[in-house]
């Protein structure tokens, strides 16, 4: 697609659908390699016949850069992965590539980074990690700290992170409030060392949610991990050495909540509303708040359970039916996907305040209906928001201001004037996926066209974005 995109002003109303979530995916992929690299070993142990006819199967719709790029990662690892329409086949052949020289190629994702250093350091793998954009500007420092104590060794030359030696077990402390990335990388990674380990978590944990995820995934797999709180840290987790992954060998991704607080949004800046089809209600998934969030702002919400719902693109390509994929385990181990259909409304729409420490993904977004409700909104607890794709912060407050809001950065946050109309015009995502989706719910605001420049980053997330938000009129 072009690089750059006009968006017609006014409201939007019908019905959509949201790819899988990348969160979810991640920690899926990395559970399954983890299941084959074991099998191979213990085939390899027990019998000749090494890891004949092996293969996981992951039902993911939507494969964005950030899931593709772990998926790089996990070829160089060894893994053969095959994708076939919505379903990425990962086996483990018998001859596994034995070269030290591993180039690890994350992109732009602070995701597939974090969970993999530790991971590769656990199955002492030497390797390179491919740094691109802001990801090497994004911090690293507290979990190569923690690595390092335990065995590993680090050199970074620009966008290259070298990696080498064994992980050790034993104590690793990190700080909460920075990254729960590093927490759910080490979650992953101490299970296959041979003896016992702990993770202390000091102070206030930000995006806690996350860290949930991974323990799912990791109960998912048969990982058994025990979570403590003392009095000196505010949370311990004890891990015991020389476990065995063994994720189911089918799954299934469920809808992505980050996605979905977009279109949520453009309903609850529409008279006509919008539905959103295929969501499930019992996600661990932190970002389903944007529910809550806009029903604060006095947003009219309806929720419907949906079991027999057809998922129709609505856009001529091939329907998708729930059916499809019914039997096959989600997260939780249940093979009975929940699916609900949420409609969203406009109503008279007031300012809020807003701690969004437990989510700070959706701030530009809810900034954006902010900036269409009656009153101020005042957003704290964002901060983190400076060391994303772009800082967050900052280029919010640009982008809404740019078409015509009244935004001011505060020192944790943002202080939105609400307006009933904003006037329109030309906006730079920042190559930021999530400023480049907001600007798009901002032009149900405008009295004139949008531009959005680089607006092919929604790749990063959400590849056929631009195609689901056309279908709404």
């Amino acid at each position: 697609m072009a690089d750059n995109i006009i968006l017609d002003f006014g409201q939007r109303s019908g019905e959509a659908t949201v790819p899988s979530s990348k969160s979810q995916a991640h920690r899926l992929l990395i559970c399954a390699a983890l299941t084959l690299f074991q099998k191979h070993h213990a085939d390899h142990i027990s019998s000749a016949t090494a890891n004949q006819n092996k293969k996981i199967l992951l039902h993911c719709v939507g494969l964005s850069k950030d899931i593709e790029a772990t998926l790089n990662c996990l070829k160089a690892m060894g893994i053969k992965v095959e994708i076939c329409k919505e379903v990425i086949t990962l086996s483990l052949p018998d001859g596994i590539k034995t070269s030290k020289d591993r180039v690890f190629k994350c992109g732009e994702s602070g995701s597939t980074l974090r969970f993999l250093l530790p991971v590769a350091s656990a199955l002492g793998q030497e390797a390179i990690f491919h740094m691109e954009g802001r990801l090497p500007e994004r911090p690293m420092e507290p979990l190569t700290k923690v690595l390092s104590q335990h065995g590993v060794i680090f050199k970074k030359n620009g966008e290259l992170l070298h990696s080498r030696g064994q992980l050790n077990s034993g104590v690793f402390e990190l700080p909460g409030n920075i990254s729960s990335q590093y927490i759910s990388g080490l979650l992953m990674a101490l299970p296959l060392l041979e003896k016992d380990s702990r993770i202390r978590i000091i102070g206030k944990i930000e995006s806690v949610d996350y860290i949930t995820m991974t323990e799912e995934a990791l109960r998912l797999s048969g990982i058994e991990i025990e979570k403590i709180h003392t009095t000196e840290y505010l949370l311990e987790y004890i891990i015991k050495g020389s476990q065995q992954f063994n994720i189911p060998t089918e799954l299934a991704v469920e809808a992505d909540w980050s996605g979905a607080a977009f279109f949520l949004s453009l309903g609850a800046l529409s008279e006509k509303g919008v539905t959103l089809l295929g969501m499930n209600m019992n996600s661990s998934q932190g970002d389903m708040r944007i529910v809550k969030i806009l029903e604060k702002f006095g947003a009219k919400i309806k929720i419907s359970d949906t079991k027999s719902l057809t998922r129709s693109q609505k856009d001529g390509k091939n329907t998708r039916d729930i059916k499809d994929i019914k039997g096959i385990k989600d997260i939780s181990g249940k093979t009975e996907l929940s699916q609900s259909y949420i409609f969203v409304q406009k109503e008279k729409l007031q300012g809020i305040e807003l701690d969004a420490s437990l989510i700070p993904d959706l701030v530009p977004v809810i900034a954006v209906v902010a900036a269409g409700a009656d009153g101020v909104t005042t957003i704290s607890g964002a901060e983190r928001l400076r060391i994303k794709e772009s800082d967050r912060l900052a280029t919010t407050c640009e982008m809404l201001n740019r078409l015509g809001a009244k935004v001011e950065v505060a020192s944790d946050g943002l202080i939105i004037h609400g307006k009933p109309r904003l006037k329109g015009g030309e906006v730079d995502s920042h190559n930021d996926h999530r400023i480049a989706m907001s600007a798009a719910v901002a032009a149900s605001l405008c009295t004139e066209k949008v531009i959005v420049n680089n607006a092919s980053c929604v790749q990063k997330s959400f590849p056929d974005f631009w195609e689901k938000f056309e279908i709404l009129k």
